[in-house]
C-alpha cells in the first residue's frame, strides 16, 4: 500500500517550487485518508494544475505510472487540494 506521508511530500516538493517561481505561500492539504492505493514501482511524477476542470480551483495531480502489484491496479493518480492563504483585512 502507498503511504499517503509519501503522496503529500511529492506534492509539497511541487508546491516549494510554485511557491519560489510565483512568489506565493501556497499549502498543498493532506490527502484524503479514504484512498487505498497499491505501491508504486516507480517514482512518482507530479503536475500543478492552477485550475482543475471540475472544480475550478489549483490542485496537484500525483501519478503513479506502474505499480508493484499490475495485476491489482496498473497505475493511479490521486488529486490534492492546495490551499491559498487570503489576508484578513
Amino acid at each position: 500500500m502507498q503511504g499517503l506521508y509519501e503522496i503529500r511530500e511529492a506534492a509539497k516538493a511541487l508546491i516549494a517550487i510554485e511557491n519560489r517561481k510565483r512568489n506565493t505561500k501556497w499549502e498543498v492539504l493532506d490527502p484524503d485518508i479514504r484512498h487505498v492505493l497499491t505501491l508504486c514501482a516507480v517514482p512518482m511524477k507530479t503536475k500543478f494544475l492552477l485550475k482543475s476542470p471540475d472544480t475550478n480551483e489549483p490542485h496537484v495531480l500525483v501519478r503513479c505510472s506502474k505499480t508493484v502489484r499490475p495485476k491489482i491496479e496498473k497505475n493511479w493518480e490521486l488529486p490534492i487540494i492546495v490551499y491559498i492563504p487570503t489576508k484578513v483585512k
